[in-house]
Formats: C-alpha cells, structure tokens, sequence
C-alpha cells in the first residue's frame, strides 16, 4: 500500500508541477522585452570581456565560468515572438547566427542588443528553462552584474545556514567534510555563473528541508527526493545535476537512525524517486511543446541519445568519449592542486591524530551506504559519458560526491577519546 501511495503521489507531484511550471512561465513570457534588454546591455562588457569561457583561478578547473551558456540564457530572457507566450513558453526561441562562429557573446551583442539583421531562430524547448522565472523579472530592473550579486548573498546565506543546523544535529567532524564538499563546488563560480547557481541552490536548499525533517526523515525521505529531481529538471541544463541528489543522500544517511540494509534501501527507493521526478518532469516539457509548437520527443530522445554515447560519429564534436576518459577527465579536473593539498593535509592530521592517541580507528557504521553513494559519479560518467568528457569542465563537481562519501567513511572510521563539542 505504502508503494501505491508513493507511486500517486509522485504522479500527482509530476503533472501538476509541469502544469505549474509551465503557466509560471507563460506569466514571465508576458513582460516586456525592452527594459531586459536595456539592463543586459549595462552589463554586456562583462559577457564580452570574459567571452565564451573565463578562468577567473587560471589552471582551476573549477573557476571557469560558461559564458557560451550564461549568454544564450540572456538571449532567450530578451526574446519575444509574435505568436504568443504560450508558444513561447513551450519553444523557448533565442536567436542564432551561423556566421558568428558559435559565439553566443557575439550573437547577444550584434543581434539581441544591437538588431543587426541576418539572425534566425534556435528552438531549445527540450529544457524547461526554469531560470527564465526569475531571470527575466530581475531584468526587468537590474543589471547582470547586480543579479550575480543576489546570486552570491543567496548563496552565501543559505550555506551559512545549513552548515549552522548541521553543526547542531551532526557536530563538528560531519559538517567540517560537507563544508569542503561545498567548497569543491566553488560557491564563488557558482554566483557568477548563472548555469552553475540553480544545482547548488537546489542541492542547499534540499539540505536544509532534509534537516529541518530530520526528526521524521526515515519515514518523510522520499517525498523529499521526488521533488528534488523535480526541481533540477526544472531549472538545470544537464550541468552537475546529480549532485542534487548524492549531496542530500548522504546528509540523509548520516541522520537516519536505521540499520544499514535499510539505509541502503533508502538509497536504492530515494534515487529512483529521484529519477522518476527528475526524467518524468522533462519529458512533459518534450509533451507540452509537442501541442503547443513543434513535435520534439524524437529529437530529445535523439539528444539522449547522442549524450549517453560512446560513439565519436554521431556527436557533434570530436572528442574521447570512452568511460575511462569520461571518469578520468571528471577526477582530473577535480583534483587541482589546492584540493590534492587540502586532501593531503587531512591525511597528515588524521595520521597525527591516531599517533597521538587522541583517537582511535573503530569500523565506520554507514561504510557501505557511503560507499554506494561514492560509486554515483562513476555511474553516472558510464551512462552521460559523451556529455560527461566533453562537458568535463564543469561535469567535474559530481566527483564532489565521491570525495564526500570518502571524507564521511574517514570521519565515521575515528572515535575520539572526549565528546565532540
């Protein structure tokens, strides 16, 4: 009985939030362009002076910011057709230029802000674009550099937040390793990275849910989980979405007071529920923009497809997409040299610690579900590899889920000899 509510609730869950979702940005395509397109104009020095792709922490992979992306996101917050903010919602136009060498900065400056003529249309309704929900009312009265303010205080609040309520129910240890794990993420790209902000956002606010429920969590988890793959299907555009998820099955992990057979049941019903939130969200954006514009399942499952491929010929680019250049280029780009000496500097203190007998090494309750729950980005790399190796400058931060589940498993592994203050 308990399945066949699960299974009505996330139906229920799915269809009205795609109804929700896609009303929502009817409403957003309804406002005027011309102010949008004033305020992006403030700030497009920025786009053009950081271009398709800036390393603000040159050689840390994590500091590069997808302009390419952040720009076609711009465009489409400025575009405006004339047949009507249901199509629009449903196909999400921006517009494209074949001679501009792929440029999205240079589509944006020559086509959104200055109108040069020679532009066509780009059709990309296989996402939802949940970040037009607030990007174009912020538009409407602030300026890209101010937006990627809110973005930083936001963030920064909200982290502050959580590792606040962590600290109070986990103690020091736990939320010192998932303060790192944050970090990896680079809050600091994640703000001015209009891409990047909307998984972290996501997986900090799953946080604080799942601590806020940590009383009832082994019996709540999974509604928590629906609505998460909900939520990234929603807002991401296939960035690091699965830490969304792996992120928040280990703060769950670490607060359930279950055995450890049924964490690992959690784990298996908590990633399926997300994934059934996750895939049956975006494929009702495919269905909506089949009635209301252009048929794009096939061409979806056609982009499927190609991303999950480890065949050269039928990507766009010529890359390595094989499953240990996909794993291998994530984890290299990972471990920069900053990350492999804070790794290094655990290691010393963990070692100096055990010598001097401050603790002692005890078998870690929650090793196999963490574990588990490390094996997710190596998963992940085999099944998105095309997109995992060519996108590896910023797939890379779902390898934050394995150093995460390993930091636990060492911090879980130690038993102090006073009681954690």
């Amino acid at each position: 009985m308990i399945f066949e509510n699960k299974f009505v609730y996330t139906i229920i869950s799915i269809v009205l939030s795609a109804v929700v979702g896609y009303l929502l940005l009817v409403l957003v395509y309804l406002l005027p362009v011309d102010r949008i397109r004033d305020n992006i104009a403030v700030s497009l020095s920025i786009q053009q002076t950081e271009s398709d792709r800036y390393d603000w922490a040159p050689n840390i992979m994590s500091s590069s910011l997808d302009g390419f992306t952040d720009s076609l996101m711009l465009n489409m917050a400025a575009f405006k057709s004339d047949r009507g903010a249901f199509v629009d919602a449903a196909d999400n136009i921006c517009v494209w230029d074949e001679t501009s060498g792929g440029s999205t900065v240079d589509i944006l400056s020559n086509h959104v802000i200055n109108k040069k003529e020679g532009a066509s249309d780009f059709h990309y309704g296989r996402y939802w674009h949940g970040h037009l929900l607030y990007l174009k009312p912020l538009l409407m009265f602030l300026s890209v550099a101010d937006i990627r303010f809110l973005l930083m205080v936001m963030e920064f609040s909200l982290t502050v937040c959580l590792l606040i309520m962590m600290h109070s129910r986990l103690g020091t240890s736990k939320t010192l390793i998932y303060g790192s794990a944050i970090l990896l993420l680079n809050p600091i790209s994640t703000a001015l990275c209009m891409q990047y902000a909307d998984i972290y956002l996501i997986t900090i606010i799953g946080g604080l849910w799942i601590l806020l429920k940590s009383e009832t969590i082994d019996s709540d988890y999974w509604k928590v989980f629906i609505w998460i793959g909900i939520f990234t299907a929603f807002f991401d555009l296939l960035t690091y979405p699965l830490v969304a998820l792996g992120f928040n099955l280990i703060l769950c992990v670490v607060l359930s007071k279950k055995d450890t057979i049924d964490k690992i049941k959690m784990i298996v019903i908590s990633s399926i529920l997300w994934g059934v939130g996750y895939a049956g969200m975006w494929a009702e954006k495919w269905i909506i923009q089949s009635v209301f514009s252009k048929n794009s399942i096939m061409s979806a499952i056609q982009q499927i497809l190609i991303r999950t491929s480890g065949d050269t010929s039928i990507s766009r680019y010529t890359t390595n997409n094989s499953i240990f250049n996909a794993i291998g280029a994530n984890m290299a780009l990972m471990m920069s040299r900053p990350v492999k000496a804070i790794i290094l500097l655990g290691i010393i203190t963990v070692i100096v610690l055990i010598v001097s007998k401050k603790c002692r090494v005890i078998i870690p309750k929650d090793a196999i579900p963490m574990a588990v729950i490390a094996c997710y980005p190596l998963v992940w790399c085999i099944v998105v590899r095309e997109h995992s190796a060519l996108h590896a400058f910023f797939t890379h931060r779902i390898m934050a889920i394995f150093l995460l589940a390993i930091g636990m498993i060492v911090v879980e592994s130690l038993n102090f000899n006073s009681r954690e203050k």
